[in-house]
């Protein structure tokens, strides 16, 4: 008569010297409080209430950085007279600009004229 899988698996591990399989363990006992319902709903609310304020403050502290670096990076270049591509600005026009005539812009003009 053959063994079923269980009984082959019994003899096999007693020839072996493996200690029995423990008996199952039983289920565990229902709890008396409410599952889910309210209480769930409500974490689940508070928990996407917290992402949403907490993500938004990300999102904010972001650009209230970029919005700072843009600025900053504005001013540097105002104070350096360069342009966006990088090419020096000509003052503008005040009492203390000056005009100056090198030789070789002189005789630039004169072999025009």
């Amino acid at each position: 008569m053959p063994l079923n899988p269980p009984q082959t698996r019994r003899a096999y591990r007693m020839t072996l010297g493996y200690p029995p399989d423990p008996a199952p363990s039983p289920p565990p006992a229902r709890s008396t409080a409410p599952s889910g319902g309210l209480r769930s709903v409500a974490s689940r609310v508070v928990v996407g209430v917290c992402v949403g304020v907490g993500g938004t403050a990300a999102l904010l502290a972001v650009c209230y950085a970029v919005v700072l670096v843009a600025g900053e990076r504005r001013r540097r270049r105002a104070l350096s007279r360069r342009s966006l591509f990088g090419r020096t600005l000509a003052p503008g026009a005040s009492p203390s600009t000056t005009l100056v005539v090198t030789v070789r812009c002189l005789l630039a003009c004169i072999a025009v004229c």
